[in-house]
């Protein structure tokens, strides 16, 4: 592997995105997010958009940047995977995007620039996350910020999804 970036997210609208494009939301988002409804994670040019179960609690996000196709299978979680995407990209330069935020991960740099990427997608502990929805909602309402900020920290990183990129 060539670079590896990480982070927590917040999903905001149940979702967030990796994107070379600057604007927020990106113009345009309607082919990747009507993609990422059926499979998970959908992609266009430019942008990746991928549907989290959770938008109260941070997930965590890897993204690997790769010379070439990864000959490994990440081992660090129980990932159900890979969804395989083409995506073009025209900076060069990604980020990991939170609608209406500051950037998760910013400066994520693509081995040969603007051009052809694969993308193998995983993901892990949106089973898990479901189980907890109905108890979080409860929670929400009768919790007081002190005791609500410690489950959420608690519960961080329980969804995770890992972006494995590399020039086609």
């Amino acid at each position: 592997m060539n670079r590896a970036h990480t982070a927590l997210v917040w999903a905001v609208d149940s979702m967030f995105l990796v994107t070379d494009r600057p604007d927020d939301p990106p113009a345009e988002l309607m082919p990747a997010l009507d993609e990422s409804h059926r499979r998970i994670v959908g992609a266009d040019e430019g942008i990746i958009v991928v549907q989290c179960v959770e938008s109260l609690i941070q997930v965590a996000v890897r993204v690997e940047v790769w010379p070439h196709t990864p000959r490994v299978t990440p081992a660090d979680r129980e990932w159900t995977g890979p969804v395989s995407l083409e995506f073009r990209s025209r900076q060069g330069v990604l980020a990991v995007r939170q609608h209406a935020m500051s950037d998760a991960i910013e400066q994520i740099e693509l081995p040969h620039g603007p051009g052809a990427y694969r993308v193998d997608f995983w993901h892990a502990g949106r089973v898990e996350m479901a189980g907890q929805q109905a108890d979080l909602a409860h929670q929400l309402g009768w919790l007081d910020a002190t005791d609500w900020e410690a489950l959420a920290a608690r519960l961080a990183g329980t969804e995770g999804y890992l972006l494995r990129i590399w020039p086609v």
